[in-house]
């Protein structure tokens, strides 16, 4: 039993475990824009200046991604990450390069950048929103009692009629409820 304990913390310690770099990346930058075309045109110009693009990617919804991965020598990714500065808010910066890298050395530089969504999605509404919303949710039900107000009229009266008859009393040909006239058996 406390090796199955023990299993499943450490399952759970392992599923928990802080995730690293994904990337395998030299360099990596976060940046928040409001306008990810402009940012993509900033990342790809910057990326031909200083060295080569190898792949780049763009997801839409409700939040919009883009994720720019450069190739570039270890002595230009200064220039590459001043040259990046126009492109958005940076929000983090994380570089490994190492003091022994020779300048001429190939750096992996991944652009990550995060925008507001262009589709449609899941949207916390302004508070205005939220009051019409609660007002159209009211004038729903009102609409859906309005069409169900016939059949509800009419439960009521045959409830009413119903209330109003007298109870049914017994028969008159009908044997008496508790029959002890049963013969006994000895």
């Amino acid at each position: 039993m406390r090796n199955a304990v023990y299993l499943i913390l450490a399952l759970v310690l392992t599923a928990c475990k802080p995730a690293g770099n994904p990337t395998n990346a030299d360099a990596l930058l976060d940046l928040r824009s409001e306008d990810l075309n402009k940012t993509r045109a900033v990342v790809i110009a910057a990326a031909e200046k200083h060295g080569k693009l190898v792949s780049s990617s763009l997801v839409t919804g409700p939040e919009d991604k883009l994720e720019v991965e450069i190739v570039v020598p270890a002595s230009g990714v200064t220039e590459l990450l001043g040259d990046l500065a126009a492109a958005g808010k940076i929000e983090s910066e994380k570089t490994a390069l190492g003091l022994d890298k020779p300048d001429d050395a190939p750096v992996k530089v991944v652009i990550r950048a995060w925008a507001p969504g262009t589709a449609e999605g899941f949207r916390v509404p302004a508070f205005r929103d939220a009051l019409f919303g609660v007002a159209n949710a009211l004038l729903g039900l009102l609409y859906i009692s309005i069409w169900l107000s016939p059949l509800i009229a009419g439960f009521l009266v045959y409830r009413f009629f119903r209330s109003r008859r007298p109870p049914d009393g017994p028969k008159k040909d009908a044997p008496p409820a508790n029959n002890s006239a049963a013969p006994a058996v000895q």
